[in-house]
């Protein structure tokens, strides 16, 4: 009796460790993702800001005037003669820069660099059509139901949620978890906003730390096409066509509910065919995934800032 006790509580404490051990290593993996997104946002920041001082300092040295005086000496003359090569290199030069800087900073980032006279294009998506949201009703959990494949979701593999939360100050926090396909949970947390001069339901949305939230290029746009009445289900997009959603208050969505939304997204202009249906696990529908511990969370913040 005394032995089957012991092995009793034997089994229950290599679960337990089992259990410890799973959930570390989901932490520390989270932490990294968290982390290595963190690095490739400020890489991108540091290009943006990097960029603009170089582009104004140089547009500076190429706006001056030559100054040309009588008697001049050599060296005078020589810097004379190097400054009528300016002109002529500076249109090849600075839209082959921005042409390899362009891609890094995107399209927001490159219409702001524009704003400081810098040669980047300055080209707007096709028209996409929105609908009013009321974010008070728009907020809390949301299940993934279907996607695009985007580079953000590549290590996603099922069970995908986004949980919206309105915070006091105004805007949103954002909270996007998933499962990978070893199991280990994946979480990202993000602030939202309404997009600056434009239409309702065009929302923003950042997961770069707040010190580089006056950076355009760390926003992603984040609008919505169409939301049922009683806010049971969403349609998501991007105005550049490389994202889609369709999002449900439940890990299910009617077929007939699914099938207006993939007409209503390829009647403006996105590749549905490319469409891949969300994998959902839990055993209690409609249940949330367990949160990341806040130290995790934590912790890779403060790695970001740092690195």
């Amino acid at each position: 009796m005394l032995r089957s006790t012991l092995e009793q509580i034997e089994q229950r404490i290599r679960e337990t460790e089992a259990r410890i051990r799973q959930q570390d290593a989901r932490t520390v993996a989270t932490w990294q993702q968290l982390r290595a997104a963190g690095r490739q946002r400020l890489r991108t920041a540091l290009v943006g800001a990097a960029t603009t001082l170089a582009g104004g300092w140089l547009l500076g040295r190429l706006g001056r005037r030559r100054r040309t005086a009588a008697g001049a000496g050599p060296r005078r003359r020589r810097r004379a003669r190097h400054g009528l090569l300016r002109p002529l290199l500076t249109p090849v030069l600075l839209p082959l820069v921005t042409s390899f800087v362009a891609p890094l900073v995107g399209r927001k980032g490159g219409a702001f660099l524009a704003g400081f006279g810098l040669p980047f294009p300055v080209v707007e998506p096709p028209e996409l059509s929105v609908v009013p949201v009321d974010l008070q009703r728009y907020a809390g959990l949301w299940f993934e139901v279907a996607r695009l494949p985007n580079r953000y979701q590549d290590e996603c593999a099922s069970d995908v949620q986004a949980l919206y939360e309105l915070q006091p100050e105004g805007g949103l926090r954002v909270v996007n978890r998933c499962v990978r396909s070893d199991g280990t949970l994946q979480q990202a947390e993000a602030v939202g906003r309404p997009a600056a001069r434009m239409p309702p339901g065009w929302l923003e949305v950042c997961f770069a730390p707040a010190w580089l939230h006056w950076w355009p290029g760390v926003w992603a746009d984040y609008c919505v096409m169409a939301v049922a009445p009683d806010y049971s289900s969403a349609l998501v997009g991007t105005p550049e066509r490389d994202a889609l959603w369709i999002l449900s208050r439940t890990p299910q969505l009617a077929d007939e509910v699914y099938a207006g939304y993939v007409e209503k997204a390829r009647g403006q202009g996105f590749p549905v065919e490319k469409l891949v249906r969300t994998a959902h696990t839990a055993p209690d529908e409609g249940a949330a995934m367990p949160r990341v511990p806040a130290q995790a969370a934590a912790a890779a913040a403060q790695a970001t800032a740092l690195h």
